[in-house]
Order: structure tokens, then C-alpha cells, then sequence
């Protein structure tokens, strides 16, 4: 009696894993967290970048205003200087803006027409100041 060798299966065995963890979430997960912070940064450094010029522009229009002698006698030493972004945007044109201003003798809005000049500076071509009254006082703005 002979024996026959004994049979060996070459054929791969694939065996499902069941409960093994897949990497897909992780890497959407990092993708939309890479995204997320890439939009905050462009919008937030866009609106910081566009904060910081209405913030220049502020200073150079109060320090023009200050010295006037419509808005020593009506506000005196300035404590506060705002844009009003609300009244500013009521205005047709881009070159308007109304800043809120308080000082030691009053208070009220200053209506401004400015333009850019070519070293970047905002030269003043209008200026009205507005009393909580409601008073208007030409400002004159040659010097």
C-alpha cells in the first residue's frame, strides 16, 4: 500500500477583519481642520490687515481736526474719534466718512470728504461738524 503525499493548498486565504479601524476619517478630519484654520487666518489677517488702515486713517483725520479752531471752540481736547462705519457706508461716494467725536466741551459726528494723496496721506477737502444738538458747523478746511 502506497501512501499519496500529502495535499498542500497554494490558494491565498483572505480573512475579513472585522472592527479593524480605517484611516479615512483621520485624514478628512485633518483635511477639514487644515481648511478651517487657512480660512480663518485669510479672513481674520484680511480683516485685521483692513482694520489697521481705517485705524491709520482715523489718527491722521482726528490729528488734521484737532487742531481747528471750529472743533476747539464746539468740542475742545478730543477724548474720543470713531468712524461710523454706519453713516460712513449712507454715503454714495468711497471718499466720505463720518467719524463720532466727543471732547471736553461737546460732542457729535464730523462728516468728512478726504482723498488720498500720493505719499498715502488723506487730505481733507470737507468737513461739517454735526452737534448732539444738531447744530451744523462748516468746518474750514484750507489752511
Amino acid at each position: 500500500m502506497s501512501q499519496s503525499p500529502p495535499q498542500i493548498e497554494f490558494a491565498p486565504q483572505w480573512t475579513h477583519r472585522s472592527g479593524g479601524t480605517s484611516r479615512t476619517p483621520l485624514i478628512l478630519g485633518i483635511v477639514a481642520g487644515i481648511a478651517v484654520v487657512s480660512l480663518i487666518f485669510c479672513c481674520g489677517g484680511g480683516f485685521l490687515l483692513m482694520r489697521f488702515g481705517v485705524d491709520v486713517m482715523t489718527v491722521e483725520v482726528q490729528d488734521d481736526l484737532a487742531v481747528r479752531p471750529e472743533m476747539q471752540e464746539h468740542i475742545g481736547e478730543i477724548r474720543s474719534f470713531k468712524i461710523n462705519l454706519i453713516r460712513s457706508g449712507a454715503h454714495d461716494d468711497s471718499e466720505t466718512f463720518v467719524y463720532d467725536v466727543e471732547g471736553t466741551k461737546g460732542k457729535g459726528y464730523v462728516t468728512v470728504q478726504q482723498e488720498t494723496v500720493d505719499d498715502g496721506s488723506e487730505v481733507i477737502t470737507f468737513a461739517e461738524l454735526t452737534l448732539s444738538d444738531g447744530r451744523k458747523i462748516p468746518i474750514d478746511t484750507t489752511r
